[in-house]
């Protein structure tokens, strides 16, 4: 519902709404609270007002971060995210973000971890916006699941907001059915988000946050492992059908790797997360280390980066020699992490350019090191096993330099250096995995 001109407006609301919240409009600051939950007085009308600080800076162009699971389940892991969030700092002390956003799984089932998980990621100094994760459900019994305790410290579980020419739109697409959770849109939202998408205009760029996967290929990569309908929504085609007027964009979370997946002309970024394989390592199961995700807005076009928490933004792959898989023991082994089709692997030998390397599945070879087999990783986690990742290329070389291009222009370079031939450990045996 739109205001008056005086910014006035009334609701008829449901007696079991929770929340009033605002789209936040475009030309100003991300507020300290964008909604204000609700308590009904005798007559049965409630009052709220939100106050709004113009954004001078309201330029077309700025910068985000973009989060991936955090999935704390210990004090001993959220000491580690404060680690992190100290290297994010680092970043956000030398460039301007306008706020940053958490994808789901905040905490890992300990939703009383959730002030430690703020407490974190206020270090930032940036404003952050919230996703509702699997993990991050009520689970006081085992047949109903709800959002209470996260929208008691982040309020509503789906809400919208605009900065520049994008309007973003938060979902929660995990929905319990009894012993376990789909991805699943429900009725409410969709309802709602045909409302709000009212106001946009038709062509706009539209940024789709939520948690769990529109569409992914983990399960199809490893097997049917991780269940289908746990993996991505299940009803996905309704959202796409109200999304269709518009150039839309989904940022996601949930298995744990970096994934690019097009459907049609929608690009999915399925971000590797900042806890890596659930803070039992340095790097997430399919190689890609523990990180978060920069993303630009210029306008209607928007840029994007990785970063290796720790690390420098150059950092952009990593290098095995032969003999780290003994599958192809001959070759060189690249693992890109935030590549898409997109990118260029190129490899030179001697100085000599001889071409782009060969993608192919397969296993990264740390990966393996440090959690393939059922005594590793040393935090016992029997879900977290190497996974099966289309981001690697081959290269058969005496001596090999590897430049990558990014789709914005930017080249990186991987040369022999840290990284040697890493143990194999054994044969593959890759659990049901635990998301």
């Amino acid at each position: 519902m739109p205001t008056d001109p005086g910014g006035q407006f009334e609701i008829a609301s449901d007696a079991r709404a929770r929340f009033v919240f605002m789209s936040l409009p475009r030309g100003y600051r991300v507020p300290a609270r964008f909604y204000a939950p609700l308590s009904f007085d005798a007559a049965g009308e409630a009052s709220v007002s939100f106050e709004l600080e113009p954004n001078e800076n309201d330029g077309e162009r700025y910068q985000f971060l973009g989060f991936g699971d955090t999935q704390i389940k210990t004090k001993s892991d959220a000491e580690k995210l404060h680690t992190a969030m100290d290297d994010v700092a680092m970043l956000t002390s030398r460039e301007s973000f306008e706020f940053g956003i958490t994808c789901g799984d905040l905490v890992d089932d300990s939703l009383d971890l959730f002030p430690d998980y703020d407490a974190a990621v206020k270090k930032t100094g940036v404003p952050f916006f919230q996703v509702v994760g699997n993990h991050d459900l009520d689970a006081e019994h085992n047949a109903v699941r709800d959002t209470r305790t996260y929208e008691s410290y982040f309020g509503p579980a789906y809400y919208s907001f605009n900065r520049g020419a994008v309007h973003y739109v938060v979902l929660n697409d995990v929905f319990w059915i009894g012993g376990g959770y789909i991805g699943f849109v429900s009725d409410e939202q969709l309802g709602w988000l045909a409302s709000d998408l009212a106001y946009v205009e038709r062509g706009a760029v539209v940024v789709v946050i939520a948690h769990i996967p529109f569409v992914c290929t983990v399960s199809e990569r490893i097997g049917g492992k991780i269940a289908p309908r746990e993996a991505q929504v299940t009803n996905r085609a309704r959202v796409f059908e109200l999304l269709e007027p518009f150039a839309v964009r989904f940022l996601t979370a949930h298995t744990h790797e970096n994934e690019h997946v097009f459907h049609g002309d929608v690009h999915e970024h399925v971000l590797g997360t900042v806890c890596g394989a659930w803070w039992t390592g340095p790097i997430c199961w399919d190689g890609t280390p523990n990180g978060f995700h920069v993303f630009e807005a210029n306008g209607a076009q928007m840029s994007w980066q990785f970063r290796a928490t720790g690390q420098p933004p150059e950092v952009q792959g990593r290098l095995y020699r032969p003999g780290s898989d003994p599958k192809r023991p001959d070759e060189w082994i690249a693992n890109v992490w935030n590549w898409d089709p997109e990118w260029r692997v190129v490899w030179y030998e001697r100085g000599d350019r001889r071409g782009e390397m060969s993608r192919a599945r397969g296993l990264d070879p740390m990966a393996v090191s440090l959690y393939e087999g059922p005594h590793k990783p040393l935090r016992s986690s029997d879900w977290v096993e190497p996974i099966l990742t289309d981001h690697l290329f081959y290269a058969r070389a005496q001596n090999i330099r590897v430049e990558m291009a990014d789709p914005f222009g930017n080249t990186y370079t991987l040369e022999p250096g840290a990284f040697s031939a890493l143990p194999h450990g054994g044969e593959l045996s890759v659990p049901r995995p635990r998301l």
